[in-house]
């Protein structure tokens, strides 16, 4: 028999999500709202993030993420090599008008590590991004797709599509701009490029894509 998950460690890692990804202190009331629990429980678990210094207190004893946010971070970054890897790779890539991201399937959404618009620097892709649905992302399409992911928002008939081209295409509501993905051969990851159709069709852009991510995981495999 398989073990049995922690429940309370699991609370703890989602309640830890909420409150880095809320933006703003959550009193111990908010949060038993946000995540639909007993007033007690979000304040013990809230507790317990402080005790570990992933949490902290404002003056009005609201919580905030803590300075062990940026260690764990920080750790978890060095120890995937992912982002830095995808950082060396677009330094010396010509991008001509693209825009750029690299992000994460988790829970039905994509976490951005990169998103860069066409004509930003790739440092200004590094600052938050709220999580984005992933059968809205290409990204998110293509993760779901390649990685069987069950109760995908990507229907079915577009997952079978993805994989037979290797990679997956977004139109925005105006249909001329939009987003390319593929997988980063080795890893969980997708690496997108955004365009104007009208000046580069999709199959174009994953031409352009294809040797960056190959790059990339050279770049974590050396």
């Amino acid at each position: 028999m398989p073990a049995q998950p922690n429940r309370s460690l699991a609370d703890g890692i989602a309640l830890f999500g909420a409150l880095c990804a809320t933006g703003a202190p959550l009193g111990s009331r908010e949060a038993a709202r946000l995540m639909g629990w007993e007033a007690t429980r979000a304040n013990r678990l809230l507790g317990t993030l402080r005790d570990l210094g992933l949490a902290e207190q404002d003056a009005e004893r609201r919580y905030r993420p803590g300075p062990g946010v940026h260690l764990l971070a920080a750790q978890v970054l060095r120890g995937s090599g992912l982002l830095g890897a995808a950082l060396r790779v677009l330094a010396r890539t010509p991008r001509d008008g693209l825009g750029v991201a690299l992000g994460v399937l988790w829970q039905g959404q994509v976490v951005y590590l990169l998103h860069a618009g066409a004509g930003e620097p790739i440092e200004t892709g590094l600052r938050p991004h709220a999580l984005f649905p992933a059968g809205e992302s290409s990204i998110g399409m293509l993760l779901e797709s390649v990685l069987r992911v069950a109760g995908a928002q990507t229907p079915v008939r577009v997952q079978d599509r993805i994989r037979t081209r290797g990679y997956a295409e977004q139109r925005n509501p105006s249909a001329t701009t939009g987003s390319v993905a593929m997988l980063i051969p080795g890893t969980t990851a997708g690496i997108a490029f955004m365009a104007d159709y009208a000046h580069m069709p999709a199959a174009q852009v994953a031409a352009r894509l294809a040797p960056v991510a190959q790059a990339i995981a050279g770049e974590l495999s050396g």
